[in-house]
């Protein structure tokens, strides 16, 4: 299977022209995963000044946590602080290394912000960061990886790319990741273009730098998911991109930044009237156009009416990038709705074969394994379990600390009764010794209950619910065990109280609706699995101005038809 971070375009490949090699970026992104860290170091290499820059206007709290994060590594810390009133550096809160606060009152363009910062920066090379962002301690040492790199490997002549990663929002399949440029060498002729969307690339391209991607990860907290922060910044994004339009004409990158801005702030309408002119706007099989097209389905998704629409736009969008992964997905998820799940499986296969991501388009961290659990599913709707349980093997190889796939090998064993091999892969989820008995009691009551043996069920998982077990095996079959026994109360109580120690309460939503349904004598009780429900899109705020659009709920809406059609059990009242 795939690393997350292939490329997927040609006109990625095309950058190979203009010296910049996607391939390189790709290979020390995807370094990381396997401790590979670039050539051999350069003992005798002098230390150099690394400049830690960043643009603020609030968030002082924020700006403190990114500031900490970096003290050990920046020899300088350079802020721009666009406050209408100027703050003094002491207000910041670091006094090791030296901070400097340049005063620039917001002018409605970022370019001009962070060349500001380019004007007066004093290192030989400048690591950018957003309000907010932080980068991992060890990482970030005074002797760490990454300082080491700075002071022995990097090379004027490269700007290097490092993947900023979100946590997962609230009610999200997982978190996103997006390469980004933000280690460069301090060259007087690199220069940001774009009042809002502010880029490095065209001065990269040209000064004939190289590009590359580097290992070490910037993350942002879970702050980027507060609701009033970005309404806020979408409608300063908004006002950006349009007056860019208005003086200089429309671009795809501009309209597919109005896009997200009214998606944001709930107008689905002319958002994807915004993405489908960045479709049209857009080069061939560019990141921009892919950007517009995932932005475009995340749109109709909010467009009941319009839905249909959606598999003839993935249909176009797959002709452009025929193995992005997100796309593969969303198309097995829209077939899937319609019934035809023959087609949806090879969707679902190709996406895991042959699938790969643009790294330079907000993309989930774990979208590879989603794939996986995706064609895994959709093989168990076609009673081909064998493949299926093979094909999440095949991609606990390739990812042996992916808990999402473990979860789903546990959740098929169960449903076959191998109560041998779920104890296996429990026991692999479970890491306090303490939890053990009670995962174990756990998951022979689930094999019992797959089997209809309702009543020795209960006991088993009642005694590991006693031992104080709370794993999701033990929340979702106990429910299901209670339903099936007529008390449902005890299920409403127990989904109630899973419902409450999960961040993502999709799945919670999906069994109260199908398990507690009062109306119905009997129901078919889908086997509790570790997927999600389907959700709308969930968007990000950034410190500075972009934005995702993002693709994760149609990824989840392919895994949530699935799951809920995988296998089913009957409930007698």
């Amino acid at each position: 299977m795939p690393d997350t971070t292939i490329p997927l375009t040609d006109k990625a490949r095309e950058r190979d022209v203009d010296g910049i090699s996607p391939i390189a970026i790709l290979f020390r992104l995807a370094s990381h995963k396997f401790g590979v860290h670039g050539s051999m170091p350069n003992s005798n290499a002098q230390r150099r000044r690394l400049t830690v820059a960043l643009i603020v206007r609030d968030d002082l709290e924020l700006v403190r946590v990114t500031l900490a994060s970096v003290a050990e590594i920046a020899d300088e810390i350079l802020i721009v602080d666009t406050a209408a009133v100027p703050q003094p550096a002491a207000h910041f809160g670091v006094n090791c290394p030296p901070l400097r606060v340049l005063h620039h009152p917001w002018q409605e363009d970022f370019s001009q912000a962070r060349n500001r910062a380019l004007d007066d920066v004093s290192g030989d090379w400048i690591l950018w960061l957003d309000t907010g962002e932080t980068l991992d301690s060890s990482d970030a040492a005074s002797t760490g990886p990454l300082r080491r790199f700075v002071d022995q490997q990097a090379t004027t002549d490269c700007a290097y790319m490092m993947l900023v990663q979100t946590p997962p929002a609230p009610g999200a399949l997982g978190g996103e990741q997006i390469a980004r440029l933000r280690l460069i060498p301090a060259l007087p002729h690199l220069r940001f273009e774009g009042a809002v969307r502010e880029t490095l690339w065209p001065a990269v391209r040209q000064l004939g730098l190289r590009v590359e991607g580097i290992p070490w990860r910037i993350a942002r907290g879970a702050h980027e998911h507060d609701g009033p922060r970005k309404v806020a910044r979408a409608r300063r994004d908004l006002q950006l991109a349009q007056r860019v339009i208005d003086t200089c004409g429309s671009s795809a990158d501009q309209l597919n930044c109005l896009g997200n801005a009214l998606s944001i702030l709930q107008d689905p309408r002319r958002a994807a009237n915004c993405y489908s002119a960045a479709v049209a706007a857009s080069e061939s099989a560019s990141t921009e156009k892919l950007e517009a097209y995932y932005g475009l389905l995340t749109a109709l998704d909010s467009l009941p009416e319009l839905r249909d629409r959606q598999l003839t736009v993935a249909a176009e969008a797959l002709q452009c990038f025929p193995t992005d992964i997100q796309l593969l997905c969303a198309m097995g998820g829209y077939l899937q709705r319609r019934g035809r799940l023959d087609l949806a499986l090879r969707s679902y296969q190709t996406a895991f074969e042959y699938g790969c991501v643009n790294p330079c388009v907000w993309h989930l961290q774990e979208v590879h394994e989603v794939a996986a659990v995706c064609c895994s599913l959709s093989l168990q709707m076609q009673n081909q379990e064998g493949q299926a349980h093979d094909v999440l093997q095949r991609a606990l190889k390739q990812s042996p600390a992916s808990a999402r796939v473990r979860r789903h090998l546990l959740d098929l064993a169960i449903k076959q009764a191998d109560e041998k091999g779920a104890i296996e892969q429990g026991l692999l989820l479970s890491a306090e010794p303490t939890q053990r008995m009670g995962m174990i009691q756990a998951i022979r009551g689930a094999c019992l209950a797959a089997q209809q043996q309702w009543t020795a069920a209960k006991a088993l998982l009642q005694d590991a619910y006693r031992e104080g077990c709370r794993d999701a095996i033990c929340m979702k079959w106990l429910a299901a065990t209670w339903v099936a026994l007529g008390d449902r109360s005890q299920a409403r109580r127990i989904l109630s109280e899973w419902g409450e120690q999960v961040t993502y309460r999709g799945e919670v939503s999906a069994y109260l609706r199908l398990l507690l349904d009062g109306n119905a004598s009997s129901s078919q009780l889908p086997a509790p699995s570790s997927v999600t429900h389907p959700r709308q899109a969930t968007r990000h705020s950034r410190a500075g101005s972009q934005a995702a659009p993002g693709l994760p709920h149609v990824l989840s809406h392919a895994q949530g038809v699935a799951s809920l059609a995988t296998s089913s059990v009957t409930v007698q009242d």
